[in-house]
């Protein structure tokens, strides 16, 4: 988890930077304490943003499970190692309107993909990771 932070911390400034936006945004103008982390919106919608756009993992390998699985027209064999292509899949624009677009504003709209951060695919100490990444900014 910690190698994950870390590469997250040089992706958020480097986009961030190239969409000038983003900072024109902020939310206070006093110093920010740990408390205020849940309720900055805003900075949340960048990071998840930045994170779509140049994810720090470009491609996740896993196996097919103990069973065959049907991909489409495919049948894939039990313990087959497969490759996911997430940054194909996070910049494409059969999921994503205008993918090539810094738009964090998608991320605050009532129910904006839900699974990508903290839905059904919440990992262990991904919590954690969220308030790191919202601290060092």
């Amino acid at each position: 988890m910690q190698q994950c932070s870390t590469l997250c911390y040089g992706w958020q400034p480097c986009t961030t930077t190239m969409h000038a936006h983003a900072g024109a945004k902020a939310e206070s103008t006093r110093p920010l304490a740990l408390d205020d982390l849940p309720r900055l919106k805003y900075l949340t919608a960048c990071i998840k943003e930045s994170m779509r756009m140049l994810p720090v993992v470009s491609i996740m390998g896993r196996s097919v499970g103990p069973k065959p699985t049907r991909i489409g027209p495919y049948l894939i064999p039990a313990g087959t190692p497969v490759a996911i292509p997430l940054f194909a899949i996070q910049n494409t624009v059969h999921n994503w309107e205008a993918p090539d677009q810094f738009m964090p504003e998608r991320w605050l709209q009532v129910g904006a993909c839900a699974g990508c951060m903290h839905g059904v695919c919440k990992r262990a100490g991904e919590g954690m990771a969220a308030v790191e990444r919202k601290q060092i900014y």
